[in-house]
């Protein structure tokens, strides 16, 4: 068994370990705690991510993960396009996973079945379902079991796929089995070593051809009737470290294989080579994968023991820091030539290949005596009692990693900076100034802290800023000299820029101006100081002829006036507040404004010419290499991007507002055409707060993503600021019409499109137009009534009161209909709202005497008289007067003087 492991080990690193070209740095992965033993991945319509595991469905949108309590165990996932849900098959049932209107994924049974659904496949209108003793064929339009495949007598079902549009079975001892409408009959020539395993796994791999995987790791190409083997180097890695699961990649030239001990490697189709390999030496953090599943964005989710990664498989962003051998904080970086340089708090490194039997792994065995761990040129240490399978492990460490870092000898103290100077390697130390050959570092000046460096090769020099002051250096035929110094320099230097005859260092809370000789050497100096309370240090620059210095709080300006001032920059100062970076190499810095990277030339900030660099905003190096690329130190962690990407990254077409929630906890439905795009939300009036959440699933540092928002309505609002929170709150809404607009913003810049929604807050019932009716009709009929008593005059006392609870009903309906416009107005401001209820107060009694007067003595309304002094009696003539009789009297009341008008 020992010779035959030792045998594929060793036939495997040579095969494999040549093909790798590892150079170029790992792949970016991304590690999450959430998914961890997930039995399958999927993703809903709207890119939301699915995990079936034994706690239940989780999903993730690119910022936050929810768990959902279903009611079974879920172990297969299918999407379909068509119906917009999730086919799901578990414990015993098979149905379908959708979000409800709280946001919950909940799972609805379609029909139970005899034993655990391993295996779900849509194929049109037909889903298959497979449990160890019957494959299953349901018709989704007609709701009803079409066919129901038994296992042979003796066996059962291990496998099932379809080729071609025809279903096939694995049966174990039995063969390959063709479902082919009410008849299972065997298909083609297995072979009898396949016609024992059967097959687990199947993806299309041409148009005539499938790739298969049998239980015992093996690989086959499957015609539709002969199962031939399929060879190639890959075949030795999963062989050795257990296929799992095969998963073919969206671009049709690549697919991945996932193992139980070894993590993933990426295959090339055509050629076999493996491109790249996922395991704990290349950033993942376990190697026992249980599912994997490539999302819409070109990323490569990976289930393992430790939770779930995501691989980004399409994007150039690369990673060097997951080679070991580095120690301590990096603090410098720089590239010369193919080679890479790493300065760190404990020295120098460089990457350099692993010859030989050499092995450094950073990969930590548990259930090991002693750690599979040796630093540099140190190989592995064999116990006695050996590990059967460690010659595999072995070959499996040396094919992940082979490149490490080495450390430079003689350099073991801080590097504070490296510079490439004609072509040599200058380091600046805590302990001295080195040039470093063939891997070795030669001391310059030993035994004093060198803050910074700065290299003139047209004047021959080379200047040093050290703690015994600032040396000028010349090289002679390969041996340096000291040909010139200044005193002592009391602070650290953050660094030298020379401009015309003038060198300028850089200060805590100033800076020192050297004037040159036309030898290079030094003839005067002055210190400016910077008089300010708080510590700060200067960096100094130069644009064209201007020489400027950037702190924390601003930039100033260096101008040869009354012997030199520094006087605040205005062309820089108006993007602060920023944080920056200073590229010696370059001479350049990177400014940070908005979360984007900039640089800084002639007198203007550029964008870089490639925006994954705004992937990360704490920075501890920033540098560029003679070819344009980019390198940078985050977290302790080296990353590589190139100049320029040649295709934009997928991003999601807009936000997703995943669902609403009320001040009363309730979940508003929203409404929707074709189950995706929201239209529009109709908000009772008690739920006027709301909280809309949100989410853009965009995976590729999604967490960094932001969101922007603006409501239309009534008045015309601006966009907020930019901000991370996924969720929209808004304390409280006015009735009426209004729309909510929302977009969201990748970590690199890219703004997605404006999603819209309606929101339309329903009024109270004492704002609608049918209770205004009521309103004006009992008004009215208070006023009739009023009218009414006084012409009766009973009761003055009731019809006064009436007639003051109808001028007060009047205008506090007036007030109620005014008082939204009188709030817009004011901003909501309780001042406007006290003057109107005091101005009613003032003219409400002087208001009631005249609508009396005007109801008692309405205007044009003539009042007779009549007084009768003795019986009246008809004469003939029909006058009803006597001779003698006094005549009545009628008195016109002349017009009330204050109702003239």
């Amino acid at each position: 068994m020992k010779k035959v492991v030792f045998f594929a080990a060793s036939f495997l690193l040579c095969c494999i370990s040549s093909l790798i070209y590892a150079q170029r740095g790992n792949l970016f992965i991304q590690n999450y705690d959430f998914g961890a033993h997930a039995y399958d991945i999927e993703s809903f319509d709207n890119d939301i991510l699915c995990f079936s595991t034994p706690e239940g469905i989780v999903t993730y949108d690119g910022q936050q993960q929810h768990v959902h309590k279903i009611p079974v165990t879920l172990y297969s996932l299918s999407y379909d396009s068509q119906r917009r849900c999730i086919w799901a098959g578990g414990k015993g049932q098979v149905g379908y996973l959708q979000f409800d209107s709280k946001g919950k994924v909940v799972f609805s049974s379609v029909f139970t079945t005899e034993g655990n659904v391993r295996k779900i496949m849509l194929q049109g209108d037909t889903l298959w379902a497979q449990t160890p003793n019957i494959t299953y064929a349901y018709s989704i339009t007609r709701r009803r079991l079409l066919y129901r495949y038994h296992a042979p007598r003796n066996s059962s079902f291990n496998g099932f796929f379809l080729h071609r549009g025809e279903a096939y079975a694995s049966a174990p001892g039995k063969g390959i089995y063709h479902l082919d409408g009410k008849q299972m009959h065997l298909s083609g020539r297995p072979g009898n070593n396949l016609k024992t395993t059967g097959i687990i796994q199947y993806i299309p791999f041409d148009k005539q051809r499938g790739l298969c995987s049998s239980p015992d790791n093996r690989l086959w190409l499957f015609d539709g009737l002969h199962f031939m083997p399929y060879r190639s180097p890959a075949t030795r890695y999963v062989e050795t470290f257990l296929l799992n699961e095969m998963l073919p990649l969206s671009d049709g030239q690549r697919f991945v294989f996932s193992t139980l001990s070894g993590g993933c490697i990426v295959v090339d189709k055509s050629s076999g080579i493996v491109t790249d390999i996922l395991n704990y030496e290349t950033g993942l953090k376990d190697d026992e994968t249980t599912a994997i599943y490539e999302d819409k964005q070109g990323g490569l989710w990976i289930s393992h023991a430790q939770g779930c990664s995501r691989v980004a498989l399409q994007s150039p962003l690369r990673v060097f820091s997951t080679y070991p051998g580095l120690e301590g904080s990096i603090s410098s970086l720089i590239r010369l030539g193919p080679e890479l340089y790493v300065g760190t708090t404990a020295g120098l490194f460089v990457l350099d290949k692993i010859r030989g039997e050499q092995v450094v792994s950073r990969k930590v065995y548990a259930n090991e005596r002693k750690r599979l761990f040796a630093r540099q040129q140190q190989t592995v240490v064999v116990e006695k009692e050996r590990n059967p399978y460690e010659d595999a492990l072995k070959a499996y460490i040396m094919q992940s990693v082979p490149y490490y870092f080495k450390k430079i000898k003689n350099i073991d103290a801080k590097c504070k900076q490296l510079l490439n100077y004609k072509g040599k390697l200058l380091v600046a130390s805590s302990t001295g100034l080195y040039e470093v050959t063939r891997h070795t570092g030669y001391p310059i000046m030993r035994n004093l802290h060198v803050y910074a460096i700065y290299g003139a090769p047209k004047r021959n020099m080379l200047y040093a800023a050290t703690e015994k002051g600032l040396i000028a250096i010349r090289e002679y035929r390969g041996y340096w000299k000291v040909v010139d110094r200044i005193a002592a320099i009391p602070d650290d230097v953050t660094n030298l820029m020379l401009a015309g005859n003038k060198l300028y260092l850089g200060l805590f809370n100033g800076c020192l101006i050297v004037h040159l000789r036309t030898d290079g050497t030094f003839a005067r100096h002055y210190r400016m100081e910077l008089h300010t309370q708080a510590i700060q240090p200067l960096w100094v620059g130069k644009q064209g002829e201007n020489v400027f210095f950037l702190s924390k709080e601003g930039a100033l300006l260096h101008k040869e006036i009354l012997g030199g001032m520094l006087l605040p920059y205005q062309a820089l100062n108006r993007y602060y507040p920023l944080s920056f970076l200073y590229d010696s190499q370059q001479e350049a810095f990177f400014l940070l404004k908005n979360r984007q990277w900039l640089l800084l030339q002639n007198k203007s900030l550029k964008p870089l010419t490639n925006r994954l660099v705004n992937y990360f905003d704490e920075l501890q190096v920033l540098a560029v290499d003679y070819q344009g690329n980019y390198w940078i130190v985050a977290s302790n962690n080296i990353f590589f991007i190139p100049k320029e990407t040649t295709s934009s990254p997928a991003i999601p077409s807009h936000p997703i507002i995943r669902f609403i929630e009320t001040d009363e906890d309730t979940y508003l439905p929203f409404l929707s055409e074709d189950g995706r795009e929201i239209k529009g939300v109709e908000v009772p009036p008690q739920s006027s707060h709301l909280v809309f959440h949100i989410a853009y699933p965009y995976y590729l540092a999604g967490e960094r993503t932001q969101f922007q928002y603006k409501i239309e309505g009534e008045g015309e609002s601006e966009w907020s600021a930019w901000r991370s929170t996924p969720y929209i709150e808004f304390a409280y809404l006015p009735t009426g019409m209004h729309r909510l607009l929302v977009r969201a913003r990748t970590p690199e810049g890219l703004i997605s499109q404006t999603q819209s929604i309606k929101l339309y807050v329903r009024p109270p019932f004492y704002e609608t137009w049918w209770f205004y009716i009521l309103e004006i009709l009992f008004l009215l009929s208070l006023l009739l009534l009023s009218i009414y008593l006084n012409r009766r005059k009973k009761d003055a006392r009731a019809t006064s009161i009436l007639t003051i609870v109808s001028i007060i009903t009047t205008v506090e309906f007036i007030i109620i209909m005014v008082e939204p416009y009188v709030d817009n107005f004011s901003g909501g401001v309780p001042v406007f709202k006290l003057v109107m209820n005091v101005i009613l107060a003032y003219y409400l009694l002087p208001l009631e005497r005249r609508v009396r007067k005007i109801i008692e003595k309405p205007e044009g309304v003539i009042s007779v008289e009549l007084r009768r002094t003795e019986p009246m009696e008809v004469t003939s003539d029909g006058t009803g007067f006597q001779a003698g009789d006094k005549k009545r009297e009628i008195k016109e009341t002349p017009p009330n003087n204050d109702n003239k008008h």
